[in-house]
């Protein structure tokens, strides 16, 4: 649980949502196989360095999920 970025990313949201007043319904890729735009992912604040990004990036290849340049 919780919100600082210390989470395992286990999917990738396709577009943004904006859930702040209400429920909102989003499309997401959670398990691959499946190639996303490295450059087009997003990171909580708390992600703000190239380690927690490559982990981040793990985390999603660990689901099947990979991240490549260039997509």
């Amino acid at each position: 649980g919780g919100s600082d970025g210390a989470q395992t990313a286990t999917a990738v949201l396709l577009y943004a949502v904006d859930a702040t007043l209400a429920d909102a319904t989003g499309i997401a890729v959670a398990r691959g196989p499946a190639i996303v735009s490295r450059v087009s992912l997003a990171y909580d604040a708390t992600v703000d360095d190239g380690a927690k990004i490559t982990t981040k990036i793990g985390q999603l290849a660990a689901a099947g999920i990979i991240a490549r340049d260039g997509v």
